[in-house]
């Protein structure tokens, strides 16, 4: 059973402003080569790509638009960072995601660390009745932080699996959410009535997490790719701005009381450790969930593995109407 928002959110913030925060330990990553999606500046995606470069990687990221890559570029400078290579994708659109594994195998000849940081929450405020869908028809959470992850994932998977062979390991870290507990397995396969944006957005985080367990039951005795999910925590990121979008003024209160956001919730560099661990630490085990640096618990819906064998099969036809391979 979901833990009610009012119980969720005073545990966030006792959580947040009294306990002190975890921090990934340094590691040597000389060598290896780490993808981090969505990692736009004042994102924990682009804290972890600096953190990644700081100790030796060689760092790829991607963006979804050209307005946000000339934004990050300039942060780069600004930063005094080189190295960190940007690609575009949206992971709405199956021919972008296409285009930059394309772009992005040419490039690359191993991948280490595949971390999906990519991912919206829109309508934050909960005033849309109905699905918004994407240009292919789909809701369009599901879309991106489900669907598109997922074509993602497994059209890398070959390189995954070659650069594992060759150094004994590799990475998919997924960057789910506790919210993804607002959600039941039903949803899965049975939709939203009524449509609420919150749902839809736990929806798809709970579907991630059942792909990422399904995958290491399947894959890492065999490959050794690891298969790894976590939750951030309560960050204050893009993510929320973007979520606020359709109200200029309550972006403008946003901005005006950013001091107080700043006192409640984990800065992008907070809010990255978690990730960073995950992707670095050698004591991180395939399998599991993490939050605050350590393991974890879901949600019980994650105990039910014909579940995640069904949305796998769900998810395997989506694949093949997109004309993609299943290599997973």
């Amino acid at each position: 059973m979901a833990t009610p928002d009012f119980i969720k959110a005073p545990i966030a913030l006792f959580t947040n402003f009294f306990l002190p925060h975890p921090k990934a330990p340094e590691r040597d990553l000389k060598g290896k080569t780490m993808l981090v999606t969505g990692a736009t500046p004042g994102s924990i995606g682009y804290e972890s790509a600096l953190v990644f470069s700081r100790w030796g990687a060689r760092v790829a990221v991607t963006v979804r638009s050209e307005s946000s890559r000339q934004l990050l570029m300039n942060q780069l400078e600004n930063d005094n960072i080189k190295g960190i290579d940007i690609y575009l994708m949206d992971l709405e659109n199956s021919d972008s995601v296409n285009e930059f594994v394309c772009e992005f195998s040419q490039a690359y000849e191993s991948l280490d660390v595949l971390l999906n940081n990519a991912g919206v929450y829109f309508d934050l405020l909960g005033k849309w009745k109905e699905e918004h869908l994407s240009v292919d028809g789909e809701e369009i959470h599901w879309r991106i932080n489900y669907l598109g992850v997922v074509q993602l994932t497994n059209a890398l998977f070959p390189l995954l699996k070659k650069t594992s062979e060759k150094e004994g390991e590799a990475r998919v870290v997924m960057v789910s959410s506790h919210m993804h507990d607002n959600s039941v397995n039903e949803e899965l396969f049975s939709g939203l009535k009524p449509y609420k944006s919150v749902k839809a957005y736990g929806r798809s985080k709970l579907a991630i997490i059942h792909f990422s367990r399904l995958m290491h039951q399947q894959w890492f005795e065999k490959t050794k790719v690891k298969f790894i999910c976590l939750h951030p925590g309560s960050v204050q990121a893009n993510i929320v701005g973007k979520g606020l979008s359709e109200s200029p003024l309550l972006v403008t209160l946003r901005n005006r009381l950013a001091w107080i956001e700043r006192l409640i919730l984990l800065s992008p560099v907070q809010g990255a450790q978690t990730q960073i661990l995950c992707c670095s630490s050698e004591s991180v085990e395939s399998g599991l969930y993490y939050r605050r640096c350590q393991e974890d618990n879901c949600s019980r819906q994650l105990e039910d593995a014909a579940v995640s064998e069904k949305l796998w099969q769900q998810t395997q036809g989506w694949l093949e109407k997109i004309h993609q391979p299943v290599n997973l």
